[in-house]
């Protein structure tokens, strides 16, 4: 497209020599900005990744399923030494805390006279620590679960002979039980281990399962409801101990092979209406 349109003529102009005028386009004034600017600097060709597009073979992975896989042997506790003997070595530094300054200027500030109420998952009533306070009274009031997972349903019934049923099993050794009512009435009861949770947490008896399904027998001692089963998994009564509720005798019991000591104390919780009793069992699995 034309810019600027001049006719072409001669003539003289105010006494100047005759001059010729063209016509100017606007590709011929293109073509001299183009003849004029410098070259344009070439770009160095753009560098392809050498990516292989053939995928390389691999060898197969194999990943063990959780339930073939062996479980990890629990790590061995070492006891360095006995409280009482890291103590007197100087292992447990009281005095960069003042504490044996403090305890020596206030021999009686240690809670005594304190009661404290703790709402929580719960206790082990088996540890030594919590079982009497420094004047010799017991530690633990009273130990009570009210979430119900402890709950033992009760049925009455009645032995043949040295044995009672109780669920599916069979104990023995009845006589431990008359000897504390001969009378009755008997109530029986099972506690599953299952609904509680994934080992080693819910496994009661430290048999390394949580399958087991365990048997109680309940009836009303002199002074109240007691509880007795078998703690050493024989099979038998013999030899058990009645438990009281918690509040009454501030007792506990476990279940454990003979000569071991139980992995989790346990409290019975009782309640009584119209004189049918009603069982929970009161412990800690955290």
């Amino acid at each position: 497209m034309s810019v600027v349109t001049l006719s072409e003529a001669k003539g003289t102009m105010l006494g100047y020599a005759p001059f010729t005028v063209f016509r100017v386009t606007l590709t011929t004034l293109l073509a001299l900005a183009l003849a004029c600017s410098p070259s344009r600097r070439e770009e160095p060709p753009a560098v392809e990744p050498n990516i292989d597009p053939v995928a390389l073979p691999r060898s197969p992975v194999r990943v063990p399923s959780l339930d073939s896989a062996p479980a990890p042997a629990p790590e061995p506790v070492e006891r360095i030494a006995p409280p009482e003997r890291a103590y007197a070595s100087g292992w447990m530094p009281l005095a960069s805390t003042g504490a044996d300054r403090f305890v020596r200027m206030h021999p009686t500030f240690d809670g005594r006279g304190v009661v404290i109420g703790v709402l929580d998952t719960g206790i082990d009533p088996a540890i030594p620590g919590l079982g009497t306070t420094s004047s010799g009274d017991p530690k633990l009031l009273d130990f009570r679960d009210f979430s119900g997972e402890g709950a033992v349903p009760l049925v009455n019934a009645t032995p043949v002979g040295d044995t009672i049923v109780v669920g599916a099993r069979r104990l023995r050794g009845f006589g431990r039980v008359r000897a504390l009512n001969a009378e009755g009435p008997w109530y029986v009861g099972t506690f599953a281990e299952l609904p509680l949770g994934d080992p080693p947490a819910a496994d009661l008896n430290g048999n390394g399962a949580v399958a087991d399904t365990l048997a109680l027998v309940v009836t009303r001692a002199t002074d109240g409801w007691v509880v007795l089963a078998d703690t050493d998994g024989n099979g038998s009564l013999a030899g058990e101990r009645a438990v009281r509720d918690f509040l009454v005798g501030r007792e506990w019991f476990g279940w454990a092979r003979r000569g071991r000591t139980p992995r989790i104390g346990v409290a019975a919780n009782f309640t009584d209406a119209g004189g049918v009793p009603t069982l929970g069992l009161a412990f800690d699995l955290s």
